[in-house]
C-alpha cells in the first residue's frame, strides 16, 4: 500500500507513542496535534490522507474538531477527509456521538495493529472507490465498525491484550518500547495522581471527571486494567456535576494501590522476557 501522511490528534504522550509506533511499522508518516484546535488548523495546513481523533482532549475536543472540519470542508468544497474516532469508552451513546459529529468509524483502546490496518484499508478504500464513481455529496456516516475482540473475562492487574500489541510492534521492528513507555506512564501517572489529589475538596467536577478520562485512557492503552476501571468510575461519577467528596477521597487510595500493583505485575512481565 502506498505511503500516507496521517494526522493524529490524541493529548496523552503514552497513546501518541503507542499510535506512532503502529502507524510508522504499517508505513505511514504521522503527525500529531495534541488538542482538537491544532487538529483543525493542521488539517488546512496539511495534506493528509486520514485522521484519527481523540474524542476527549482539552482546548477543543475530538467531537467540535471533527464538527469543525466537516463545515470547513463543505465551504470549501474539498473532498471530505476519513476520520475515525479513538477513545476509551465504547457503548452505544459514544459511537453516536461519534457519527454525529462526521466521524466515519470508531476505535476502541486498546487496539492492536491489525485493528489500525483494517480501519486505514476500510477507509481508503472507500475513498478509492468514490474517487471512480460519481461523486457523493454524502460522504460522512458509517459504513460499520471494526469488529473489537472478545473482552476476555481476565482479573489480574494486567489486560494482556494491550501488552500483546506492543509486543506485536517491538516484534516486527526489533526495537523494545515498553520499557520506555512504562517510564512515560509513570511520569505521567504522578502528574495526573497529584492533579486529582488536589481536586479531593474542590467542587469542580468538570475537572475531577477530565482527569479520571486522562487516567483511563493511558492506563487502557498500556494495560492497566484495574486502574482504567476505577479511573472510569470516577469519570462517570463526576461527569453529571459534583457529588460528595468523600466518593473521591474513597476512590484514590484504591486507584494508587491499583497503579502500584500494576507497576509490579508490569516489571515482572519485563523480567520474564528479559529472562526468556
Amino acid at each position: 500500500p502506498k505511503r500516507q501522511t496521517v494526522l493524529v490528534a490524541e493529548d496523552v504522550s503514552t497513546n501518541q507513542d503507542i499510535i506512532v509506533e503502529m502507524l510508522n511499522l504499517l508505513g505511514h508518516e504521522v503527525d500529531i496535534a495534541d488538542n482538537g484546535q491544532t487538529a483543525v488548523a493542521k488539517f488546512l495546513e496539511g495534506n493528509y490522507a486520514l485522521i484519527f481523533m481523540d474524542c476527549q482532549m482539552p482546548i477543543m475536543d475530538g467531537y467540535e474538531a471533527s464538527r469543525r472540519i466537516r463545515q470547513l470542508e463543505t465551504e470549501q468544497q474539498m473532498t471530505p477527509i476519513p476520520i475515525i474516532a479513538l477513545t476509551a469508552g465504547s457503548d452505544r451513546r459514544d459511537r453516536n456521538r461519534c457519527f454525529d459529529a462526521g466521524m466515519n468509524d470508531y476505535l476502541t483502546k486498546p487496539f492492536s495493529i491489525s485493528d489500525i490496518q483494517h480501519a486505514i484499508d476500510k477507509r481508503l478504500l472507500e475513498v478509492h472507490l468514490k474517487a471512480n464513481t460519481e461523486k457523493s455529496s454524502e460522504s460522512t456516516g458509517s459504513i460499520g465498525i471494526p469488529a473489537k475482540k472478545p473482552v476476555q473475562a481476565a482479573k489480574g492487574p494486567i489486560d494482556q491484550s494491550a501488552i500483546n500489541s506492543i509486543r506485536e510492534v517491538e516484534k516486527h521492528t526489533g526495537k523494545t518500547i515498553l520499557p520506555s513507555l512504562k517510564e512515560g506512564y509513570i511520569k505521567q501517572m504522578e502528574e495526573k495522581l497529584r492533579d486529582i489529589k488536589s481536586l479531593v475538596s474542590s467542587r469542580d467536577a468538570r475537572a475531577i471527571s477530565a482527569t479520571a478520562h486522562a487516567i483511563k485512557s493511558m492506563s487502557v492503552n498500556i494495560g492497566a486494567r484495574h486502574v482504567a476501571g476505577i479511573s472510569a468510575n470516577i469519570e462517570k461519577e463526576y461527569s453529571n456535576g459534583p457529588i460528595q467528596t468523600n466518593h473521591l477521597e474513597n476512590a484514590i487510595p484504591r486507584l494508587t494501590k491499583a497503579y502500584f500493583e500494576f507497576l509490579k505485575a508490569l516489571d515482572m512481565a519485563l523480567s520474564d522476557t528479559h529472562d526468556s
